[in-house]
């Protein structure tokens, strides 16, 4: 069975926040042995167990146990570029997740999303391979990416409110939690990886529906998700 992947721009913002803390990006090359940081990148993608160490690295850079929300939040690159687009292109909530289902693997491969809807919410869960759950920092690093990405394009607590949920405890300082979710539930000690929508949430839009958009992007994503 194939190694998991992740997307190299996951792993290369790790340098850019490194960088724009004020260290230099041999600082991290060093401690996990590589001499570029696209060694070991492989059609556009690095392996799954290289960004754990650059997560775990950066952690012991800059000693902040919350790094991988830190990079989240900085929100390296507002992307992964196919993504940005489906999402505020897209009718509402309902495609929007249905595409980013989809092509979630041209993330993470060794994720998927399992979607489910009741009376009152739809719930997103992450599924890992073999029941292989990635490094904390991994999975807080994907969970605040998409939740600032999402209020970038105005999918807010306003908007489209949330609960995220955890399966780890929380390791890092509560108040960095608040600060980048504010008034959003964030959960720790979870029995799952995932975050809850309100349903009545699931028809909101951008308001720049644009289908023409749509369409391009999602021929973008399949190609790329055919090469891989």
């Amino acid at each position: 069975m194939p190694a998991p992947t992740v997307a190299f721009e996951l792993y290369d913002a790790i340098y850019n926040f490194i960088e724009n803390t004020g260290h230099h990006e041999q600082e991290l090359r060093q401690r996990i042995n590589v001499k570029s940081r696209r060694d070991f990148m492989t059609s556009g993608r690095v392996p799954l167990t290289l960004y754990e160490q650059a997560f775990l690295a950066a952690e012991d850079i800059t000693g902040d146990p919350s790094i991988g929300m830190r990079i989240g939040a900085a929100a390296f690159p507002s992307s992964i570029g196919v993504f940005y687009f489906l999402s505020m292109a897209g009718e509402n909530v309902t495609q929007i997740m249905a595409a980013i289902n989809k092509y979630f693997p041209l993330a993470f491969d060794f994720i998927s999303l399992d979607m489910v809807t009741d009376e009152t919410s739809f719930r997103i869960t992450l599924q890992y391979d073999n029941n292989h759950r990635p490094h904390r920092h991994v999975v807080e690093h994907l969970m605040t990416h998409w939740y600032c990405v999402a209020n970038q394009l105005t999918f807010d607590v306003q908007n489209v409110p949330r609960t995220l949920y955890f399966r780890h405890s929380c390791a890092g300082d509560p108040a960095v939690v608040g600060e980048i979710f504010q008034s959003t539930p964030v959960l720790f000690d979870q029995e799952e990886d995932r975050f809850d929508l309100k349903q009545e949430s699931l028809q909101y839009h951008t308001g720049l529906t644009n289908r023409r958009v749509f369409s391009f992007s999602e021929k973008r994503a399949t190609n790329l998700l055919l090469r891989m």
